[in-house]
């Protein structure tokens, strides 16, 4: 019997045992045929769904009659997973492309499989499985670890998003009853494979822009007169995948980003013009220029002009000019700005050497600056961090299958992966 990858044509072959029984190990997710030939009996053709980190199970009739007829069945999916008792839901492109799912997070697919909720604790993890701690769960792409070393959290960049959606081809989220190559951690495991390029060339292109004119202000803002504070967020996403050589080689690339300004708000407290003009008049002449640069930073600040007296704050204090009173400071809520910016790029190559040894290497670089800290009287105080990550040199997944053995092996991407930051 031959199996064939119904994009990219890849071919495997296979003998049946003295019970009938037939496997290919280690396939990837995806559409393939199945073709079963006998002399004196028709050549048998099923389609099959292959699903990521499932067994698909297929039953083939051989009939009577010459090899040259071909019986195809059309076969429908299986209902009911017999294979294994894991808890699986298994999320296909399409799926992927249309949830719900602002700012594009990866992790936020998973919020929609059974038996998991979103965290709202305040701690870290973006869901829970079961109650279990949302610390608990594992997240692998291409069967590597994807978990943050020190948090046990998954991987994010400097927007605090798993970004990558558009290089995604699967997701399966295995929320219980895990099989041998799951359990490590106690909660789901948060299964991810990527794009590969295909016999055809093909790609993608999108962008999502909302800016200040499609948000209403705050209702806090507009109670204490606070103006609409300037956003607008950018996001995009571009890919690009086909063959270098057809059915033996081939190649994916993705690109995304994500640029946005949002507005904060807080509430400010300066001194009061009153209050400042009294510690002027009262400090040695030596120290009046550096007071009067620190209150000319605070009257600068853009919400001063509205600010509103705060009455009775001057406790501990007994002014000297008695129009001062006891309001010695002012506030406002702050309607200041500040940036968040990441974007990614990704590569992938499928070689298939024969129909028993095959690879794939991936590439991926991530770049971004978080805004840590922004300050209410001026930008010049706001501050941030570059948060750069790569995944490589290169990650390499090698199946192959020795001379002396029957079994098919993949080697351990994790003998070839090195991580860092810089």
């Amino acid at each position: 019997m031959k199996l064939t990858a119904t994009l990219t044509g890849v071919t495997q072959r296979a003998a049946t045992n003295s019970a009938g029984l037939f496997a290919f190990p280690l396939l990837k997710p995806g559409l393939y045929v199945v073709s079963v030939t006998r002399n004196g009996f028709r050549t048998t053709i099923e389609r099959a769904d292959v699903l990521l980190g499932q067994t698909t199970s297929m039953q083939l009739k051989l009939s009577v009659g010459a090899t040259s007829e071909d019986v195809e069945v059309s076969a429908t999916g299986q209902l009911l997973q017999t294979e294994d008792a894991n808890l699986t839901t298994d999320y296909q492109v399409r799926q992927i492309e249309n949830l719900p799912n602002p700012g594009n997070d990866l992790t936020n697919v998973a919020q929609t499989a059974p038996g998991i909720m979103m965290n709202t604790a305040g701690d870290m993890g973006a869901f829970t499985t079961f109650g279990l701690p949302a610390v608990s769960n594992l997240f692998t792409i291409n069967g590597s670890d994807y978990n943050d070393p020190f948090y046990n959290v998954n991987n994010s960049g400097a927007s605090n998003l798993l970004l990558g959606a558009n290089e995604i081809q699967e997701v399966a989220v295995v929320t219980n009853s895990y099989t041998g190559q799951y359990g490590r951690q106690a909660g789901a495991q948060i299964n991810y494979t990527t794009k590969s390029g295909t016999n055809s060339y093909h790609g993608n292109l999108s962008y999502f822009w909302t800016g200040r004119s499609m948000d209403a202000n705050d209702w806090s803002n507009n109670f204490n007169d606070t103006p609409r504070p300037f956003q607008n967020n950018n996001q995009w996403m571009a890919s690009l995948g086909g063959p270098i050589k057809k059915n033996k080689i081939f190649f994916f690339v993705n690109t995304e980003g994500l640029r946005y300004i949002f507005g904060t708000s807080n509430q400010v407290f300066l001194p009061a013009p009153l209050f400042q003009s009294e510690v002027l008049s009262n400090l040695p002449a030596a120290s009046v220029p550096f007071y009067q640069e620190m209150f000319n930073l605070y009257n600068s600040a853009a919400g001063f002009k509205r600010a509103v007296p705060v009455m009775d704050c001057c406790s501990s204090y007994t002014p000297i000019n008695p129009a001062i009173g006891t309001n010695c400071l002012v506030t406002y809520r702050d309607a200041t700005t500040n940036g968040n910016q990441e974007w990614l790029l990704s590569a992938r190559v499928d070689v298939n050497l024969t129909e028993k040894d095959k690879f794939f290497g991936r590439w991926k670089m991530d770049r971004g600056y978080q805004p840590t800290y922004t300050d209410p009287i001026s930008p010049v105080f706001n501050d941030g961090s570059n948060q750069p990550i790569r995944r490589g040199p290169i990650e390499l997944h090698a199946r192959v299958r020795p001379k002396c053995s029957k079994q098919f092996y993949w080697l351990d991407p994790l003998l070839f992966v090195r991580f860092w930051q810089s």
